[in-house]
Order: C-alpha cells, then sequence, then structure tokens
C-alpha cells in the first residue's frame, strides 16, 4: 500500500489486540510513531460514532480510515504522505483498500480462531486417549495382582484337595472351606472393579452427585486405611 499509495510509513492499528494495538509498521519512527497513533484511535472513535467512512487529516501529515467490515470495526489504517492534500483525489480508493484490508485481516482471525480450537481439540482427544490408556493399566494391575493371584491360589488349592479327598477328608474339607473364602473374596473384588468402572450411582443419581459419593467414599476409606495402619 505504501507503493501503491505512494507514502512513506504506513500503520495498522487493531482495535482489540491481543497484546500491543500496533499490528503492523512500516517507515514510522518512534518519534512519528504516538501521533499517527493518534489519528488511528481517532478515526477508530469516529467509526464507533457513526462514520464507517471515516477518513481523517492530522496535521502530521497522517490521513487515517478505518478498517470497517459487514461484521463491524476491525481497526485503523494510518499513512504518511508528503503532502496529504495530494491524496484527496484518492479519497475513495483509500476507504476502499481499508476495507480490504479489514476484511484480509478478519479472515485471518478467524483462521487463527479455527486452528487454535483444532488444537484444543486435538489435546483434549490426545488427553482422553491417555486417560483411557491410564485406565486400562490400572485394571490389568488390579485384574494380575488381586483377582489374578486368588485365582490362582484357587487352583493349587483345588489340587491339594483332590489329593486330600481319598486319604484325609477332614483336610479335604478344611481346604475347601478356605476356597470357598477365596472364591468369595475374588467376587467381591470383582464386583467392586465393576463398580468403579461403571458406578451405579452414576445412572441412578447423574454425574454431579455420583462425583460427590466417589469424593465421600474416597475420602473414607483413606481415613480407614490411617486407622488401621
Amino acid at each position: 500500500m505504501v507503493d501503491l499509495l505512494p507514502a512513506s510509513a504506513a500503520m495498522i492499528l487493531l482495535d482489540t489486540p491481543p497484546s500491543t494495538p500496533i499490528a503492523a509498521n512500516l517507515g514510522f519512527d518512534q518519534e512519528h510513531e504516538a501521533a499517527a497513533q493518534v489519528t488511528g484511535w481517532d478515526v477508530i472513535a469516529a467509526a464507533k460514532a457513526g462514520s464507517p467512512d471515516a477518513y481523517i487529516e492530522s496535521v502530521y501529515q497522517t490521513i487515517g480510515v478505518p478498517l470497517q467490515t459487514t461484521r463491524g470495526l476491525v481497526g485503523s489504517l494510518v499513512v504518511h504522505v508528503s503532502d496529504v492534500k495530494k491524496l484527496e483525489p484518492r479519497r475513495s480508493l483509500l476507504i476502499t483498500l481499508g476495507r480490504e484490508l479489514g476484511t484480509a485481516i478478519e479472515n485471518a482471525q478467524l483462521y487463527n480462531q479455527v486452528q487454535e480450537r483444532q488444537e484444543l481439540r486435538g489435546d483434549l482427544l490426545r488427553k482422553s486417549v491417555e486417560a483411557q490408556e491410564e485406565e486400562r493399566k490400572r485394571i490389568a494391575r488390579e485384574l494380575h495382582d488381586g483377582i489374578g493371584q486368588i485365582f490362582t491360589a484357587l487352583a493349587l488349592g483345588l489340587s491339594g484337595v483332590e489329593e486330600a479327598m481319598s486319604r484325609d477328608p477332614a483336610l479335604a474339607r478344611q481346604q475347601t472351606g478356605n476356597l470357598k473364602d477365596l472364591a468369595i473374596r475374588a467376587i467381591t473384588e470383582m464386583r467392586q472393579l465393576v463398580s468403579d468402572l461403571r458406578p451405579p450411582q452414576l445412572d441412578d443419581l447423574g454425574l454431579v452427585p455420583a462425583l460427590h459419593w466417589l469424593a465421600t467414599s474416597g475420602a473414607s476409606a483413606n481415613n480407614s486405611t490411617c486407622r488401621c495402619t
């Protein structure tokens, strides 16, 4: 745009910037940058006041036009020229350029929002997969360390009962009672594991009461463990 007009400097100000309002600056040194911003904010104020085609000339040889789109005001464009009167015939061209530039900036902002949402969706999906994987590992550990060992003990115990039945029926009955206790323990742990996977409170009460019940029961279990220790 500097080459097209021609101009010696140009600046883009955004109305709702993420950090700094200056989105682009070409040619304005530190001394004239503040003056250019004054012109830019005057343009933004005029556009908000109801002048969508505001065209402001300042004493600092700067001209400002709004970056207006069909969705609203994006910011302002400020250019510096040697003689502002030379750009007067190009007033409509400069306003049109401001609209086109505003549309381009708005499209870029919308694209960035889409990209951020896609990245957020990807992060949520990754965390969900990681949580599922950790849950599978936990279930595998509990099956191996708890129920798996009980079934191993049951298998060995049944072999012992089989050997003791003919030579010592009383011992066989005692071993059978112990194995029965082990079987009940395995059933209890299996039911607890299933309940952890899908608490019935979730279906009966809903998510929030189920979470409250889980937190309360977890705290009670921790307190019981501390007392036993």
